[in-house]
């Protein structure tokens, strides 16, 4: 018997873009006392990140599968496979790492490795909603010879920051002062360089204060005021608003606010369309506050947002997308290129006539998928990669805040006694008031947070085991 135990040092929370670190520890759990000939062994042990894409099937209608790939991995597999077992598609995988192979444990002995991985920035966010979820998962399969593989697979939580995907690494220039004496880590260098950049960025989005006013008004007039100072939050802060009654003209028995995430279904992936072919929405409400206004001249709200939450955000439904390793791309001058090649005046007084050359494009579907150029240039082949537009948003996230006000037909109501009675008198309310609904909506922006925040606010399993 072996355990297996995966530890991850910081928490289960990550912001795509880092590295992920994490400790395998293998122990031989039998007493230290026991005969050599109670000795265990391990083939091999490799790790490797995934993340697992699953859509409802009564609200999401996705293309066809593909049937040499199952919805549902069979566990008799001897392949390693890392989403092996689980529901849905694996849209995301980095390449697998070895950790150790032929691994011999005494009684009592136990040995440890390392494991390091960056999380890719192209991947979607961790997503638990209605319509569709994406799960990310650290597996570590290991295998005993002549037995089937064992998966331990430890949960994740992965927070995407919009905008760190075009974010290169300054190689020339020194990020932060070095000393001469100590070793640096540029691993470690380059994702304190990343954490500190999302804290720059998340910072000054969300830090900057500036009153909005928005007048509030049904078919008969003007109810108040609301005012809020920002509209763009990170995790874990409140939304503060202020609701001026004062000034309406009609009067406000009762108001509701909720903060409230939309999730929507493009139409070509509903699986039942609303009326009018509208997109599927569903929403859920994370925090509500409701108050009885009726003479209140000013109140206030406000609207925490849970750090276990779900940033805004926009994906794609069916992109599989696999990590290979290595880096570097085609630029974004390649169209210069081309056109410096089809002009001939723009080429240089040496280079050769343009008739010399044979030239042809190869392309399909220019405006919805990649496309391909072909330049022979004599006895030269050049290959340019022209990039695909960005895929159309079939799922997104937002967030709002959902308003419900109740107000009265009546105007100038009135529900107090008169303050000056010649005589004693009782006073009774009216039984009932005819009142008018209406609800408004106030689109808001939330971001991400520090993941050491999201790990200390909201802790989850950072520690996960398995006996082989």
């Amino acid at each position: 018997m072996i355990e297996v135990v995966a530890e991850l040092s910081r928490g289960p929370v990550f912001l795509a873009g880092e590295a992920l670190e994490c400790v395998v520890t293998v122990t031989n759990p039998l007493p230290p006392t026991a005969t050599s000939a109670s000795s265990e062994a391990l083939a091999w042990a490799s790790a490797q990140i995934h993340c697992q894409f699953h859509a409802s099937e009564s609200r999401v209608a996705l293309p066809p599968p593909d049937s040499s790939q199952p919805d549902v991995q069979p566990e008799s597999q001897t392949v390693l496979l890392p989403h092996r077992g689980e529901r849905g598609q694996c849209i995301l995988s980095t390449p697998p790492k070895i950790l150790f192979c032929d691994l011999r444990l005494d009684p009592g002995e136990s040995k440890s490795y390392s494991y390091s991985e960056v999380l890719p920035v192209e991947g979607p966010p961790s997503f638990r909603g209605q319509s569709v979820k994406y799960v990310y998962k650290l597996t570590i399969g290991c295998q005993r010879v002549n037995s089937p593989i064992t998966l331990l697979r430890v949960p994740l939580r992965v927070l995407v920051l919009t905008g760190l995907q075009d974010v290169r690494f300054p190689q020339d220039e020194a990020v932060a002062p070095s000393s001469p004496f100590l070793e640096e880590d540029e691993g470690g260098k380059k994702d304190s360089w990343l954490t500190e950049l999302a804290g720059e960025r998340l910072m000054a989005a969300t830090s900057c204060r500036s009153l909005h006013l928005y007048n509030i008004s049904d078919g008969r007039g003007k109810v108040g005021t609301f005012g809020i100072f920002k509209s763009v939050y990170r995790l874990g802060e409140d939304v503060v608003g202020t609701l001026n009654l004062g000034e309406g003209t009609v009067a406000c028995l009762q108001f509701s606010v909720s903060l409230q995430t939309e999730e929507r279904v493009q139409p070509e992936y509903q699986r039942r369309r609303g009326a009018g072919g509208a997109p599927s929405v569903s929403h859920i409400t994370h925090a509500r506050h409701q108050e009885s206004c009726l003479h209140t001249t000013r109140t206030s709200f406000s609207l925490p947002i849970p750090l276990s939450s779900t940033p805004g955000f926009c994906t794609a439904i069916g992109e599989t997308l696999t990590i290979v390793g290595g880096e570097g791309s085609p630029g974004d001058n390649t169209l210069d290129f081309l056109s410096e090649i089809l002009n001939p005046g723009s080429l240089p007084h040496d280079f050769p006539a343009l008739p010399e050359y044979r030239v042809s494009f190869l392309f399909s579907n220019l405006l919805t998928t990649s496309c391909h150029w072909l330049l022979l240039l004599a006895s030269k082949c050049f290959c340019l990669y022209l990039p695909p537009p960005p895929p159309p948003a079939a799922v997104s996230l937002k967030w709002r805040l959902h308003f419900e006000f109740v107000t009265s037909r009546e105007p100038g109501l009135v529900l107090l006694p008169p303050v000056e009675q010649p005589e004693p008198a009782t006073w009774t309310g009216p039984e009932q008031v005819p009142v008018d609904t209406f609800s408004w909506d106030l689109p808001i922006k939330v971001l991400p947070t520090s993941p050491t925040l999201a790990s200390y606010a909201a802790p989850g399993p950072s520690t996960s085991t398995i006996t082989i």
